[in-house]
């Protein structure tokens, strides 16, 4: 896969690696061809590395971005941009067939969604999405995984050809590790905003590095100004669990009647607890 760099990304390597032995030693480290090297007279360090990035897609090494991206990260280890655990490509799938409650993102995500674009962050949509519209996922490869999407026990229900479509957790859990498998790459979190997710979130935990989900019913408007929050906080955090308690300290701050939210949403694999936020 050769895939290009984001724009957070391009901004960072340029920052931390400024033309000259910096760029050149990263680049010789990650077995960038000399030949393709693009020249650093008369350029700045964001020009050059947005000429390598060119490279890169163009093909003239493997996995480049991948390559870079790790030693970057060995050598700045605190950094959220170079860190192999940040969201820097979300892909949200929504559904609501018809006589159920709508899922579509509402006017604050929207909001959200334009701004973590504008700092870099990509995010594809796949909106009235049947479960065959995570074909794509392989060739889209996100970080994040955003299923918003109604849930029945063992079921979270895509909208088919002529109604609701009930796709077993078992069976959508297969589906994810052939995408994985098939294009070698992991999730690096999933999102899952159906009602009483929590109850599955477990077993995503083969498909994904880290789960979020909420238990109980998803009655009014918390967890969509939550997932708002979530969003933004991507662009900082250095991973789907750190966003999360952003978000809970964020939405708590400015909406106090959605502190009960805190004690119905999981993060897994559990490390500490994502309420950071007294009351």
């Amino acid at each position: 896969m050769n895939e290009a760099f984001s724009e957070l990304e391009l901004a960072a390597l340029a920052e931390a690696y400024p033309l000259g032995p910096p760029a050149t030693v990263l680049l010789e480290r990650a077995g960038f061809p000399r030949a393709h090297v693009p020249s650093m007279i008369g350029v700045s360090a964001a020009v050059f590395w947005r000429l390598v990035n060119a490279e890169i897609a163009a093909g003239v090494l493997e996995n480049g971005s991948e390559r870079i991206l790790k030693i970057a990260e060995a050598q700045y280890p605190a950094s959220p941009i170079f860190g192999s655990t940040g969201i820097r490509r979300v892909m949200l799938v929504g559904a609501a067939p018809d006589g159920l409650p709508a899922m579509r993102p509402d006017r604050d995500l929207a909001e959200a969604v334009r701004a973590v674009e504008r700092a870099g962050i990509s995010v594809t949509y796949r909106l009235a999405a049947d479960v065959t519209d995570l074909d794509v996922l392989g060739v889209e490869r996100p970080h994040l995984l955003h299923l918003a999407c109604h849930g029945d026990g063992e079921f979270l229900i895509f909208e088919g050809p002529s109604g609701p479509r009930p796709v077993a957790i078992d069976d959508l859990l297969g589906l994810l590790d052939g995408y994985a498998r098939t294009s070698r790459h992991r999730l690096r979190g999933i999102y899952l905003a159906s009602c009483d997710g929590a109850a599955q979130a477990q077993r995503f935990l083969s498909v994904a590095d880290r789960v979020v989900a909420f238990a109980g019913e998803l009655a009014d408007g918390c967890a969509p100004a939550f997932t708002a929050h979530l969003y933004r906080a991507l662009i900082t955090a250095k991973d789907l669990h750190e966003a999360a308690g952003l978000a809970l300290d964020r939405m708590t701050s400015v909406q106090p009647s959605c502190r009960w939210l805190a004690n119905r949403l999981i993060a897994l694999p559990r490390r500490t607890s994502l309420n950071r936020t007294d009351g």
